[in-house]
């Protein structure tokens, strides 16, 4: 064995150290577990992007339509209402109407 400066160099300097190759392969490990992670995080904010344009578009459709066929069916309704609101209050301060009056004809 060689001697440097009166040392014994230890017998096992030509074996890589055992907790440096699990350190290694920890952080090697690790390493990919991150990537992994990452890729997990920009495949889920890729899909929530996604989401969140399609539910914005439906939302936009949905509110036109109801914009186009809704409200003008809705304000319809609403006038025919008042008419008949009108109509039960004009009923109800005139009175009820008269009954027809028969038309005779002249006496025989």
């Amino acid at each position: 064995m060689a001697s440097f400066g009166g040392k014994r160099a230890p017998a096992n300097r030509s074996r890589p150290d055992r907790r440096a190759v699990l350190s290694a392969r920890a952080s090697s490990e690790s390493s990919s577990i991150v990537d992994k992670g990452k890729r997990a995080a920009c495949n889920a904010a890729y899909v929530g992007k996604k989401l969140l344009n399609s539910t914005g578009k439906a939302t936009w459709y949905l509110a036109t339509t109801l914009l186009i066929f809704v409200v003008p069916l809705l304000i319809t309704m609403d006038r025919e209402q008042q008419l008949e609101n009108f109509e039960l209050q004009n009923q109800a301060l005139l009175g009820p109407a008269p009954p027809p009056q028969q038309v005779h004809g002249p006496p025989m």
